[in-house]
């Protein structure tokens, strides 16, 4: 613990890149895939949200923006909502890009009930098999990151609240 007072390089390398398998930062996507990054916003009081998302190429060129209010709900739903928005932006998108996609999300709740459909409650089932078709019948690469990797989303979604 002495040495992070010493040398504050340390607690730098543990900020940025992959440390663990753990993705600390934003990376471009690899040649020949896009990435979407999505999130959700939610008011502490739950009464007013917002999603938003940014589709970028792999040389970090954003390709498209999203951002747009929703309605009360649990704050899971906003994250769902992102992914289910986000996705069908791509789908309209993608018929001339014919292009492979990474999608990011922060919520690992949402993705592991996208990516596992048997762990999500009955009032979701509608939304998730919604997310979860699109996801295998684009080819899409769906994972959670972590939120200081998800920034320019969290801000297009508070932009989404108003």
């Amino acid at each position: 613990m002495k040495d992070l007072v010493v040398d504050p390089s340390i607690v730098a390398n543990l900020c940025c890149g992959i440390k663990h398998n753990i993705i600390l930062s934003w990376k471009a996507a690899p040649v020949g895939f896009l990435k979407l990054n999505v999130d959700g916003a939610m008011l502490k009081n739950d009464l007013i949200g917002g999603i938003g998302g940014i589709l970028r190429n792999s040389e970090r060129k954003q390709l498209d923006i999203f951002f747009e209010p929703i309605r009360q709900g649990p704050p899971i739903l906003d994250e769902l909502l992102a992914l289910k928005y986000g996705l069908e932006a791509f789908s309209n998108l993608n018929s001339g890009l014919n292009m492979q996609l990474i999608v990011e999300c922060d919520n690992k709740v949402a993705v592991e009930w996208i990516l596992n459909p048997m762990k999500f409650p009955s009032s979701f089932v509608s939304l998730v098999r919604i997310i979860a078709e699109l996801i295998r019948t684009k080819n899409v690469l769906l994972r959670h990151i972590l939120r200081v990797c998800n920034v320019d989303a969290d801000v297009l979604a508070k932009k989404g609240i108003g």
